[in-house]
């Protein structure tokens, strides 16, 4: 909870060094995101970050990463070792 608490009310880093790093880039990358995870994401701002869920086809869910828009693509930050099954 200390964490926690720190978090909601200063800020904290979150090391993502060591997770993998997918990029999606191209004209309908967002719309195309838009239909494996259940956020907006046509309306995520330049260099802002969303929380997401990557779902399987009947709607399970397969892994949590997070997606953000750099502009000229997404990077979806993901468990590293689920990356080549996100990937896929």
């Amino acid at each position: 909870m200390a964490e926690h608490r720190h978090t909601r009310e200063k800020a904290s880093l979150f090391d993502v060094s060591h997770m993998g790093h997918i990029s999606v880039s191209g004209p309908s990358a967002a719309a195309a995101l838009e239909q494996i995870l259940p956020i907006d994401v046509l309306d995520l701002g330049l260099h802002r970050q969303r929380y997401a869920l990557l779902l399987a086809e009947n709607g399970g869910i397969l892994d949590d990463l997070m997606v953000i828009n750099r502009g000229e693509d997404y990077l979806l930050i993901v468990n590293a070792s689920r990356k080549h099954e996100d990937l896929a």
